[in-house]
């Protein structure tokens, strides 16, 4: 049986002179025609109010997200935006998360909702972050390390500055993992093994493969899917960001992008 992945595809101001009254007349006293003291507080206020109106705006960091996602055989990739290697994003971006989400398809409701995700998700104007995925139940894809233990770095797809990698999400055909979705970034020579969000009662990480790694009370699992007679109908929805850190340590995230077309998975 197969489980098919979707991954679709200072404003100007005006100035104005300041108005000093009426001519001085003979013999009038400075404080008849404007001068004196009220006029040194008006020009000191007005030195004052251009000094601030000077000083330049707080420059927002921000990155550059994911690019040109496509299908590759049994897998998809996308790309990594150079922009990103350049100042003032290179001082803040670290890598790419991967956010996913499981839809039943047995019926018409898995693709509306999923159209109404995308909706939500994607409307203008889209802010960076991840809010609008967890407020739709997307999660944070995890990996494993070599040795099987549960990887706790971030970001999930950490890139080196400089370099230009695409990234891709494989069946485990082509790799040499059985069974296993992985992902590789196309400068490291090892595959990390996908695991998902959820874990069993031994809080051990549950797998993208294998029937029994499936249940419908499993948080990530729709409730309203048999998979016993409908496990094909179970797809998967992925968005990407990029990641960083700002200089006070807060993560700072790309506007996230929806992944297209679609991966077979083997449950068996």
């Amino acid at each position: 049986m197969l489980m098919k992945a979707l991954i679709p595809r200072i404003h100007a101001k005006s100035r104005r002179g300041i108005y000093t009254g009426a001519k001085r007349g003979r013999g009038m006293p400075a404080a008849a025609w404007g001068g004196g003291f009220p006029n040194i507080l008006v020009i000191f206020a007005l030195s004052g109010f251009f000094a601030l109106s000077s000083c330049g705006l707080d420059v927002v960091p921000f990155l550059y997200p994911p690019e040109s996602p496509s299908a590759i055989g049994s897998g998809l990739q996308f790309l990594h935006d150079t922009r990103n290697n350049d100042t003032p994003q290179s001082d803040n971006f670290r890598g790419y998360e991967i956010y996913y989400k499981f839809y039943d398809f047995s019926g018409v409701n898995g693709e509306t909702q999923l159209q109404n995700d995308r909706n939500a998700i994607e409307a203008d104007p889209i802010p960076p972050g991840t809010a609008r995925l967890t407020a739709r139940n997307y999660r944070r894809l995890r990996s494993l390390r070599n040795d099987g233990s549960l990887e706790t770095r971030l970001p999930l797809i950490p890139v080196s500055i400089g370099s230009a990698p695409s990234i891709q999400l494989l069946f485990s055909g082509s790799v040499g993992v059985e069974g296993a979705f992985v992902l590789r970034n196309n400068n490291e020579a090892d595959a990390a093994r996908l695991v998902r969000a959820v874990d069993d009662a031994d809080a051990n990480p549950r797998l993208f493969y294998g029937l029994d790694q499936y249940a419908t009370n499993h948080a990530d699992i729709p409730n309203t899917i048999n998979l016993l007679t409908d496990s094909a109908a179970l797809r998967i929805a992925f968005y990407a960001v990029a990641y960083g850190v700002q200089p006070d340590f807060r993560p700072l995230y790309s506007i996230p992008i929806f992944l297209a077309n679609e991966i077979p998975l083997d449950f068996q």
